[in-house]
């Protein structure tokens, strides 16, 4: 069974909550001018992967 080393960082403290929050709207990103920072940007931007579970 895999035990997540930052449980007890980000744990909430008695007697808070988790903050409302709301959802986001996609951003109108615009490539970078430079060829190639647009190409590194545009790959990397093609391997994030966040696992929310």
């Amino acid at each position: 069974m895999f035990e997540d080393p930052l449980k007890l960082v980000l744990r909430l403290q008695p007697g808070t909550e988790l903050p409302d929050i709301p959802q986001l709207e996609r951003a109108d990103l615009r490539a970078p001018r430079d060829r190639d920072l647009a190409t590194s940007l545009r790959d990397a931007l093609a391997h994030v992967r966040v696992d929310w579970d």
